[in-house]
């Protein structure tokens, strides 16, 4: 019988891949894989650096496909989850992220996005105030927010300093925390291109009012 954990991956993390990959074969009315089999996937995944719940959820978008009509090959679900996602994708979901935070949060506190090209896109357009206070159309608002973040993600380093609030003195931190925190402790941004000039001179001089 395999065992359930494998190079330091979780039990519940290996056992739920295997269920998936022995799933995904009997919805194609073939057999489980072996032992063997099961081993050559697991290290497969391991060797490529993919997360065992991400090989599991890449399994399941695997057999939704309607053109794949026979059983994955470990190559396959490599290839599905290193993948790069599409820019334009990651804007949308980066600009909802943003929205839920202007209504939930506001512009009385400040606050710290996990994802830094979010920070920096922000403050690009304006800063959070402005952006909380805007009342430009939310279709010209997300094409505005979409080319800051495309541009941010070529040129953000790792770090962003809260985005000011009325009230700067309360932090909210939207996302991970340790993500936020990491951001936090460091002092330094490295942002490149045009887009961004003006704001690293002010980030250079202590007065952003973004704390960039």
């Amino acid at each position: 019988m395999l065992k359930s954990t494998v190079w330091g991956c979780k039990m519940d993390d290996t056992k739920k891949f295997i269920s998936a990959l022995r799933g995904v074969f009997e919805s194609y009315s073939r057999p489980a894989p072996s032992d063997a089999a099961t081993m050559i996937w697991l290290t497969t995944m391991q060797k490529n650096g993919i997360a065992l719940p991400d090989a599991a959820n890449a399994l399941l978008e695997y057999v939704s496909a309607p053109g794949n009509k026979f059983p994955p090959v470990p190559g396959d679900i490599v290839e599905m989850v290193k993948k790069p996602v599409p820019v334009e994708l990651l804007a949308t979901t980066a600009y909802g992220v943003v929205m839920d935070a202007v209504r939930s949060v506001g512009c009385y506190k400040s606050v710290v996005f996990d994802d830094p090209a979010i920070n920096v896109a922000v403050r690009s357009m304006g800063g959070w105030i402005s952006l909380c206070q805007s009342d430009t159309p939310d279709g010209v608002r997300r094409s505005q927010f979409a080319k800051c973040y495309e541009a941010a993600l070529l040129g953000v380093g790792s770090v962003q300093l809260p985005l000011a609030g009325m009230h700067g003195d309360h932090v909210v931190y939207i996302g991970d925390r340790a993500k936020c925190d990491a951001l936090l402790s460091s002092q330094q941004a490295k942002l490149a291109g045009a887009t961004y000039k003006n704001a690293l001179q002010i980030s250079k001089n202590n007065g952003d009012e973004n704390g960039l």
